[in-house]
C-alpha cells in the first residue's frame, strides 16, 4: 500500500472527512468539481451582497431616497396647485362636453 492510499483509505469511507468521500462528491470530474466552484461563487455574492446592503442602509437610515419621509416636504402651495389642476380639468370635460 502506498503512501497515497493509505492518506486516502485511512478514515472510513463512511466518514464525511475523509478525502474519499469529499473527492467522490466534489471532485469526481472536471464538470462536477467547476459547477460546485461556481454555486459557492454565486452564493457567497448573494450573501455579499445582502450583507452589504444591510449595512449600508443602517449607516445610512434617513439619508437615502427610498428612507426619507417626503410627506414632511410637502407644502401648501403643491396642494393648492394639485386642486387647481384638478378644477381645471373639470371645467375642460364640462365645455368639451355640451
Amino acid at each position: 500500500m502506498s503512501l497515497l492510499e493509505f492518506a486516502l483509505n485511512r478514515h472510513s469511507p463512511k466518514c464525511p472527512y475523509s478525502l474519499v468521500c469529499r473527492h467522490r462528491r466534489f471532485g469526481s470530474s472536471t464538470a462536477a468539481y467547476a459547477g460546485w466552484i461556481v454555486i459557492g461563487i454565486l452564493t457567497a455574492e448573494v450573501v455579499y451582497g445582502k450583507f452589504t446592503d444591510v449595512v449600508w442602509a443602517s449607516v445610512n437610515k434617513g439619508r437615502t431616497f427610498d428612507s426619507v419621509d417626503w410627506s414632511k416636504f410637502a407644502s401648501a402651495d403643491e396642494e393648492e396647485e394639485e386642486e387647481d389642476d384638478e378644477e381645471e380639468e373639470d371645467e375642460d370635460d364640462e365645455e368639451g362636453g355640451t
